[in-house]
């Protein structure tokens, strides 16, 4: 971890110039998509009413992505927190627009139909499957009025990680440790155990301060949610997020999920937990201690000092072993070291919300964020993140931005008239009724339950032992996993 941003060499920094060359170019952009916003017109063609707004949606992506990047390496300059702001205001127009353009999609006459470009049909298609849930004009413009103060639990949850919480300090062999997102995961790994518990003590001590603030950001998140998906006519918040209602995603076909699916996912997770339990008592028997805490559920236990691994020497490991998939991959994956696409080291004002996570912006290729530590983990992490940023670069290549994302296999021609799951049932014949796992509650309907549901992501409920989780949950509760707002990969987004 570095002292500051300015002492991180620059070949480990992002290069944005991809996306804007300065931030006068991104700023002038903005003023220019907020303009031809404002100017948008449905009363013409079909087919240009898609493209144009294919094209806002692909600028307003490249707006976003800029001002995020540089947000979350510097959650303390005032400035690019502010352009965050306004680019999500933006944004907020654009997604106005959507509703205007779906409202001429569904309006659409038979000749329309036949004449739509082909790049558009799936998108089109998904319009359609959503058509019962289309909120009238007022409904529809009372939504967008209201998305900031619908997203104000995230910027309240940003907020407090990236501004308000000054990471603790740990002794560590006489010289004080500030345990960053990256340090306070190498010392959980590797670090002894009385430092490893010192150092979780003093991360879950700093978050319960925050805990009543953690615990009604996330009961706005899950409440929030739970109106979205009353104000389309979904049963449940869970409903909406299966069903890919994502009021955050502009001009594409939208994941969906089925419920009997998620279910069994659910219950083959639950259904198999032992090999999990059967590795924790391994690594407490390994480490030799009597009772298994939290400061010991990541520590490697192993003779020696652990394996540690230069930038330089990781990313050869990485791409050597990408070898099987082709040398396009290889050199794909190259290009994200060697054009600077990869903001490697941790700092002092890098954003604390996420260990990683790769990203992409149309026609300006792919970058991923990460904290090097130089660990086994952060080689694994920025491996698994590399191949998110391949992904998407492959799929901006091969598709417009309208159907650039990751395919449903319930859309292909093969499956287009059978389910992708077709003998799932719930519930599973290994469980009865009295045994159903406790996420009921949070499938229960919207208008009747009094318990608050988890959000635009999938409700799992968590048994994380992080300082955070652990800070913002009673002893023995279940907390459901409330979407955070922007995915691993922010591809989708």
């Amino acid at each position: 971890m570095y002292d500051s941003r300015d002492d991180v060499p620059d070949e480990y920094r992002f290069d944005l110039e991809p996306l804007f060359t300065a931030r006068d170019d991104w700023a002038a952009e903005c003023e220019g998509l907020a303009a031809d916003v404002a100017d948008f017109d449905v009363d013409r063609a079909l087919h240009e009413v898609l493209a144009t707004f294919e094209d806002l949606s692909a600028r307003d992506h490249r707006l976003r992505e800029y001002a995020n990047l540089r947000a979350d390496v510097a959650t303390g300059d005032d400035e690019r927190q502010g352009d965050r702001d306004r680019a999500a205001s933006v944004h907020r127009d654009v997604m106005a627009v959507r509703e205007a353009v779906e409202r001429r999609i569904r309006e659409r006459s038979a000749r329309e139909t036949r004449s739509i470009p082909a790049r558009f049909e799936r998108y089109v298609a998904d319009v359609d499957r959503r058509s019962a849930r289309e909120l009238d004009p007022a409904a529809a413009d009372l939504l967008a009025d209201l998305d900031y103060v619908l997203d104000a639990p995230e910027r309240m949850h940003r907020a407090l990680v990236d501004r308000d919480f000054e990471p603790p300090t740990v002794d560590v062999d006489g010289e004080p440790v500030t345990l960053g997102r990256s340090e306070r995961g190498r010392i959980q790994r590797e670090g002894e155990r009385d430092v490893r518990e010192r150092a979780f003590r003093a991360v879950r001590d700093a978050f319960v301060d925050r805990r009543e603030t953690l615990a009604a950001t996330l009961d706005a998140m899950a409440r929030r949610n739970v109106a979205l998906a009353d104000a389309r006519g979904y049963d449940h918040a869970l409903a909406a997020a299966l069903a890919g209602d994502d009021p955050y995603v502009a001009c594409r076909p939208q994941s969906k999920f089925p419920r009997e699916g998620y279910y069994a996912l659910v219950e083959g997770v639950r259904g198999q937990l032992e090999p999990n339990h059967r590795l924790q008592r391994v690594r407490k028997d390994a480490l030799g201690v009597e009772t298994l805490q939290p400061w010991d559920r990541n520590a490697v236990p192993i003779d020696g000092d652990a394996p540690r691994y230069e930038f330089e020497d990781a990313r050869e490991l990485i791409l050597d072993a990408l070898a099987p998939l082709g040398d396009a991959y290889r050199s794909r994956a190259r290009t994200v070291f060697e054009e600077r696409r990869i903001d490697a080291f941790d700092h002092p004002g890098k954003t604390d919300r996420g260990a990683a996570y790769a990203t992409y912006a149309p026609d300006a290729g792919t970058f991923v964020f990460a904290r090097w530590n130089g660990s086994l983990a952060h080689l694994f992490v920025l491996a698994h993140e590399l191949g998110h940023a391949v992904h998407a670069g492959f799929a901006q290549d091969a598709q417009p931005h309208v159907t650039a994302g990751i395919p449903d296999p319930r859309n292909s021609p093969a499956n287009s008239t059978r389910s992708c799951s077709p003998t799932i049932s719930w519930p599973p014949p290994t469980a009865t009724n009295a045994a159903r796992p406790p996420l009921a509650p949070f499938v229960a309907s919207a208008r009747t339950s009094t318990i608050p549901r988890a959000g635009r992501r999938s409700p799992i409920a968590s048994t994380s032992t992080s300082p955070a989780a652990t800070a913002s949950r009673p002893t023995g509760s279940t907390r459901p996993t409330a979407a955070c707002s922007r995915s691993s990969t922010r591809s989708s987004r």
